[in-house]
C-alpha cells in the first residue's frame, strides 16, 4: 500500500467518525440536558446507548422531572413509555406532577394522571400538586387535581 493510499484511507476513516459518529455511542450532551432541553432524539440515543430512565441527578431530580418541568410532552411520554417511575421524588420531596403542576403544564398532568401518579404525593414542606395549582394560581390544574384526588 503506498502512502497516498494510507493517508487517503485515514482521512476517510477520520471523516467517517467525524460525519457518522461512529467513534462515539453517547452524544455529547447529557441525558438530563436534554430532557431539559426536550431534545427527544438525543434522549433516545442516551437510552438505546444503556442509560436508566430513571436515573437521578444529584439532587434527585430525574429525566421525568425535568421533561415535566419545562413541558416537554413528547419527551414525557417517552420515558414513561422507557418505565420512567410517575411518583419518583427529587430530594425536596417534588415529584413529575408537582413540577408539571407549578409550571401549568395542564396537558403533561393530564398525561402523568392517567399513568398513575399520585395527586396526593406530598414535598418535604407538606404541598401537594393541588397546593402548588392553588400557590400558583392554576385554576384549571387544581380543579382537574381535585376530581382526582
Amino acid at each position: 500500500m503506498s502512502f497516498k493510499s494510507s493517508l487517503t484511507q485515514i482521512f476517510t476513516t477520520i471523516a467517517a467518525v467525524v460525519l457518522l459518529g461512529c467513534g462515539n455511542s453517547e452524544p455529547d450532551i447529557s441525558i438530563q440536558d436534554a430532557a431539559y432541553e426536550g431534545n427527544i432524539e438525543v434522549i433516545k440515543q442516551h437510552l438505546a446507548a444503556g442509560k436508566d430512565a430513571n436515573a437521578k441527578t444529584d439532587w434527585g431530580s430525574t429525566l421525568l422531572h425535568e421533561a415535566a418541568l419545562k413541558g416537554h410532552k413528547e419527551v414525557v411520554e417517552l420515558l414513561i413509555t422507557k418505565d420512567a417511575d410517575v411518583n419518583t421524588k427529587d430530594s425536596n420531596g417534588g415529584t413529575p406532577l408537582n413540577r408539571a403542576t407549578a409550571e401549568g403544564h395542564k396537558e403533561i398532568v393530564e398525561l402523568l394522571i392517567a399513568k398513575g401518579a399520585n395527586v396526593n404525593a406530598k414535598d418535604n414542606d407538606g404541598r401537594t400538586s393541588s397546593n402548588w395549582a392553588m400557590l400558583r394560581e392554576r385554576r384549571d390544574i387544581a380543579d382537574l387535581l381535585r376530581k382526582h384526588g
